[in-house]
């Protein structure tokens, strides 16, 4: 049996989707020689590849990191009335693990439902565990604000008392958004014991991909400055706005918008291009993680960017962000976050207002006229910020280290 557990009902190893914040803090944590179990769901919407068994469960090993495989009801769509009715399914498996043997030290959760807490509560205390609740959205905040949802909708005002609920019972709250503690303010609860722990990058994936991979651009970007996005094709990712700004370049034939990637607005986007006859931008299909890395390298400018929203008062941590910042590609970010400003900190690219499409325009024209001196040294910073702060072998280690001392010290 493990010493940690890291339950997150999205996650996933390389093979059947992107691995992620608990796959890497968990291989990590294994690779240092702890015992570590990974429990995720065998169906949800971000798995490219379904793990396929007879049963409730089923138990694999990736590349040494043992995973925990629950049998969930199968869905296409991430708005599918399904996903919902997972969450609960996912949180009645929780007590049941109490059958496996042994009893963990800690037990890492993670949202962005935080309905499964409620099963992961009651395992903590058959095991005699402690607890991290870790926020990756705050629910029902994201439903509300961009889903559009009421916030007098009986379901939301169920989902407004879980997340109270979780805060209040979990010996320890981590998060990747830096500014966790205003909505702590806003649910007029003290909380105090708030650990922020940022995503990261896994540089030993980067390596192999830029090794490894032999995935090229589309032809259409030969001799090209290609300006470029990957991940998913979301409302959220604000992918509009790229394409508006692509319209400004069509008159400079040596610009091009690449965009990797799936999701579900992948359709309309392509619709608004051919509508608004916008030639210049390429769709790629979504690429495997372990070519990524190299896609992004081949690129001269990576955007990454938001439509704003209320909800980024609380920080954001998009996922691909610092394995851009790794990259020492340009980055152009353009998400209107109060108080949090990596791409100036770690002096790689620039920051515009997300809906101001002219200083877009201009922060794109800058960083393709880079020196290669001034380019050298962007990709210098780039690298030397991601290994001080944003390294998964070092964020794994600190967060059971702090979660430790914080329980011992109260």
């Amino acid at each position: 049996m493990a010493d940690y557990l890291f339950i997150n009902q999205y996650a996933s190893t390389p093979v059947e989707g992107f691995g992620g914040r608990y796959y890497y803090f968990s291989k990590v944590l294994q690779e240092h020689g702890e015992k570590v179990l990974l429990v995720t769901s065998s169906n949800h919407h971000l798995l490219r590849q379904k793990p396929v068994f007879n049963g409730l469960w089923h138990f694999s090993n990736y590349d040494g990191l043992d995973v925990l495989w629950l049998k969930t009801l199968p869905y296409t769509r991430a708005n599918s009335p399904i996903r919902v009715i997972n969450w609960f399914l996912f949180a009645l498996y929780m007590p049941f693990l109490r059958l496996l043997k042994a009893r963990p030290k800690q037990i890492h959760f993670s949202s962005p439902s935080p309905i499964p807490f409620l099963g992961v509560c009651l395992l903590s205390k058959l095991f005699k565990s402690k607890t991290v609740f870790d926020v990756r959205d705050v629910w029902p905040e994201t439903l509300i604000e961009i889903g559009g949802i009421s916030r007098r909708n009986l379901f939301v005002r169920f989902l407004g008392w879980v997340e109270s609920f979780s805060y209040r019972n979990a010996d320890v709250v981590t998060s990747n958004l830096a500014n966790l503690e205003v909505r702590f303010n806003e649910l007029g609860l003290n909380v105090d014991n708030f650990l922020w722990i940022s995503n990261g990058v896994d540089i030993k994936g980067v390596e192999f991909s830029l090794t490894n991979s032999n995935i090229k651009l589309p032809i259409q970007c030969n001799n090209k400055k290609v300006i470029g996005y990957t991940g998913t094709l979301g409302e959220a990712n604000s992918i509009i706005t790229l394409l508006q700004v692509a319209r400004l370049f069509i008159d400079k034939p040596e610009y091009v918008f690449l965009i990797v990637g799936s999701g579900k607005e992948q359709s309309s986007l392509i619709s608004y291009c051919e509508d608004n006859n916008i030639t210049n931008v390429i769709f790629m299909d979504a690429v495997t993680k372990a070519d990524v890395y190299k896609v992004q390298s081949m690129m001269d400018v990576l955007c990454v960017g938001a439509k704003p929203s209320p909800l980024y008062r609380y920080g954001v941590s998009p996922n691909k962000l610092y394995e851009y910042i790794y990259s020492g590609v340009p980055v152009l970010y353009y998400i209107d976050t109060v108080g949090y400003h990596p791409v100036r900190d770690a002096g790689c690219g620039e920051q515009v207002t997300s809906s101001d499409l002219q200083e877009f325009y201009r922060a794109i024209i800058k960083l393709t006229s880079l020196s290669t001196e001034e380019y050298s040294l962007m990709k210098k910073n780039a690298q030397k910020y991601i290994i001080e702060n944003h390294l998964y072998d070092n964020l794994a280690l600190k967060l059971v280290d702090k979660v430790d001392k914080y329980v011992k010290s109260v």
